[in-house]
């Protein structure tokens, strides 16, 4: 469901909704992001393309890598939300998604 105003809720039940959701893309993303991180420096170190520093500067790097995408192939994500999670977007513009039924 997308919810279209904040009007229709308490905030006790925001809480209840809000804080499941940003602790489940927290897990989510910190689950990638460590696995992304290894992968940036196995493969730098396979292919000799990172130099001497600190695997500090090369996470940095890594999320640098990250953060400058803004090219984004939305054909592609309409693909994964259909195939992975069983939801059409119908309307690009004011996001509207239905879910697929089976």
């Amino acid at each position: 469901m997308i919810r279209t105003s904040m009007d229709d809720i308490s905030d006790e039940e925001f809480d209840k909704i809000v804080f499941p959701f940003d602790e489940a893309i927290t897990k989510y993303i910190d689950n990638m992001v460590y696995d992304y991180m290894a992968y940036y420096i196995a493969t730098g170190y396979k292919m000799s393309a990172i130099w001497n520093s600190s695997l500090k500067a090369h996470c940095n790097s890594s999320m640098d890598n990250i953060s400058s995408i803004d090219n984004f192939d939305y054909n592609k994500i309409k693909e994964i939300l259909k195939e992975k999670y069983k939801l059409k977007i119908v309307n690009d513009e004011q996001l509207e998604i239905e879910e697929i039924k089976k």
